[in-house]
């Protein structure tokens, strides 16, 4: 969390995206540096939500930071990797959670040399045989301990329809064609190449460093 930055670039997030509506502000933290004069501050300069990502060091070390979040921050989210080789762990801890959290994000386990999975044609990523099973039992688990809590079960499924949409909603904005895009959200184009002949390609939607303009590109012969 680098306070430093964070007090340029909220105020500064806050004036350029109240052209087009009112912006939702959101960090990410491991929540080592969440102390109660840091998130009083961010929460005056515009900051909406804190979302706290158990990876590093585990829920039960950063539980008082989680409070102080809960007592000053509108909407606090947990973000917690579930191993299946430590679920019932996770379920002692996810009783730790104050009161008042909102969200509670529940991922699959990313294992080292697990089976392949793609995110989409780009992206692989190993998925564990007990993922997803482990993932269920401890979101059934903790609508128990919080039924008040939303609970989102981030699969690497619901990862790849997360990218395919985000590149559908990129290409709404441009005039390229619908017949030209793929369910997942590519553009196919035919280029020419020797004598009549063509070979079709696919383009990616990517938007610029700017965030202002979406461009095309290559992504597979």
């Amino acid at each position: 969390m680098r306070v430093d930055l964070l007090r340029t670039w909220i105020p500064a997030v806050r004036r350029a995206a109240a052209e087009v509506g009112s912006p939702w502000i959101w960090l990410y933290t491991n929540g080592r540096l969440a102390t109660s004069q840091t998130l009083s501050e961010l929460v005056d300069l515009g900051l909406d939500e804190v979302r706290f990502n158990t990876t590093a060091f585990g829920l039960a070390a950063i539980s008082e930071q989680l409070q102080t979040a809960v007592e000053l921050v509108s909407a606090v989210t947990v973000e917690v990797p579930v191993n299946p080789d430590k679920t019932e762990h996770l379920v002692r801890d996810l009783a730790l959670l104050p009161p008042g959290i909102r969200w509670l994000n529940l991922h699959e386990f990313v294992p080292v040399g697990g089976e392949p999975f793609a995110l989409d044609d780009v992206e692989v990523v190993p998925r564990h045989k007990a993922g997803l099973t482990a993932l269920q039992h401890v979101a059934a688990r903790a609508a128990e301990l919080w039924p008040e809590v939303e609970i989102n079960r981030c699969t690497h499924d619901v990862k790849r329809h997360q990218f395919t949409q985000r590149r559908h909603a990129m290409l709404r904005g441009t005039s390229v064609a619908p017949e030209r895009c793929t369910p997942e959200g590519l553009v196919e184009v035919d280029l020419p190449t020797e004598g009549s002949r063509s070979t079709r390609v696919l383009l990616r939607p990517r938007r610029t460093t700017a965030g202002r303009r979406v461009v095309l590109a290559l992504e597979e012969p």
